[in-house]
């Protein structure tokens, strides 16, 4: 069976895509500036107190002055960023290439970086692995874990699934989060050492631990459903809401949509309708139809029929089978919107036809109570039920007493 642990969120491995290029955290790494003579305190002092372009004035002259590879490598960094002034990549490759010439392994580290994320001609990823190697093998986290996503994916290098988790794990030793999130998943896949549950679910609380946000989100998955071992799901929901509070869209509306039915939690409208409506507003096509439901059936405060409407028509428009259903439903009970059957019908219709069985079954309905009469032509008779089409989670949603099979029939989004 196709294993389902660590399946949504984990790293994507490819020779195309690599992150941007970040603002570095260590603030102890990067710099009033003495017009005579600058020192890195002094650079150091400027940067805490977010005076970038002082910073950036004071590493150039260090870095031309003293020649030394770390302000070289520092001045490179916030050209690179663009602090203080414009950024310029060229010129910040010139100066980190200086840096990695006198052997300054995060500056070769950085310089890789900027060659895999340049466009066309100008990315080199066949020198990025060479700079990559040469800070690697000294040590530098950060390296290892871009020279395992190379070899993983073939590119620039032969493609070594052995190699790579090598990296992965030197880099994980070191505590690089990302790293250790893709080992995680190295071990779960089974990819370049032998399957491993046990270590998969060891590396993937370290990630979550740290703070990757993807981990907790996969953690709390995997202790939900028991799929690395006994299942917890007091646990689960400790890593759901700290998805949440990160700002995970999918956890907000796992979380929300647990207060909006009482599962796991004590029902609580506010707490439903506050982490529905962040998930929903960040785009979650879900979370829009949990939270048109939690407004339509007064779970989340006074039956609210405009709200739920246009969070059924967000939805709808996402092609989501759900939003269509829930949006029809209002059409035809003209609750929220001006009643319309024509609309209700063609919504109906658009969600059959993505295998929505309840959609199917309120046409075959509407059929057989003759409201469909002059609205349909012959060959555009309703589908068939289909009973093999995915159907998740059962939730009634009431339509008070001009309730619709449809509506009742609604059901909750659980698909990231």
């Amino acid at each position: 069976m196709k294993n389902l642990f660590l399946a949504v969120l984990f790293v994507a491995f490819s020779g195309g895509a690599f992150p941007a290029l970040a603002q570095d955290e260590d603030k102890a790494d990067h710099p009033p500036i003495d017009q005579d003579q600058p020192d890195m305190a002094q650079v150091e002092q400027a940067w805490q107190q977010g005076d970038f372009a002082a910073a950036r004035l004071g590493l150039e002259r260090l870095a031309k002055e003293t020649g030394s590879p770390l302000s070289q490598y520092r001045y490179g960094r916030i050209l690179l960023e663009g602090r203080g002034g414009p950024r310029n990549v060229a010129e910040a490759a010139k100066w980190l290439q200086n840096a990695v010439d006198q052997n300054h392994a995060p500056a070769a580290t950085l310089l890789a970086r900027i060659l895999l994320s340049a466009q066309g001609d100008t990315r080199d990823p066949r020198r990025a692995v060479e700079l990559l190697e040469h800070a690697a093998s000294r040590g530098e986290a950060e390296a290892q874990y871009y020279l395992a996503l190379l070899l993983r994916s073939g590119d620039g290098t032969a493609r070594d699934l052995k190699a790579a988790f090598n990296w992965l794990y030197a880099a994980a030793e070191q505590q690089h989060v990302q790293a250790t999130y893709a080992l995680s998943k190295a071990y779960a896949d089974g990819e370049g050492i032998e399957r491993d549950m046990e270590r998969a679910l060891y590396w993937l609380r370290e990630a979550a631990s740290a703070g990757h946000v993807p981990a907790q989100l996969s953690l709390a998955q995997a202790l939900e459903t028991g799929q690395a071992g006994p299942a917890s799901p007091s646990e689960a929901m400790q890593w759901y809401r700290r998805a949440a509070e990160a700002g995970l869209p999918v956890a907000q509306r796992v979380i929300g949509t647990r207060y909006l039915r009482g599962e796991g939690v004590e029902q609580n409208g506010a707490e439903a309708l506050r982490w529905l409506k962040s998930a929903a507003e960040a785009g979650d096509a879900g979370a829009m139809v949990n939270l048109a439901y939690g407004y339509d059936s007064g779970k989340i405060g006074p039956r609210d029929d405009a709200q739920a409407a246009k969070w059924y028509e967000r939805a709808a428009g996402r092609d989501v089978p759900q939003g269509m259903i829930g949006l029809a439903g209002l059409y035809e009970a003209g609750r929220g919107v001006a009643q319309d059957m024509d609309r209700a019908i063609a919504l109906y219709r658009q969600a059959a036809e993505a295998g929505a069985t309840p959609a199917a079954r309120r046409l075959g309905e509407l059929v057989g109570q003759r409201a469909l009469d002059g609205k349909l032509a012959p060959q555009r008779d309703p589908p068939p039920l289909n009973w093999s089409a995915p159907i998740v989670r059962n939730w009634r949603i009431e339509y008070g007493n001009q309730a619709t099979q449809a509506g009742r029939d609604c059901y909750e989004v659980t698909a990231g």
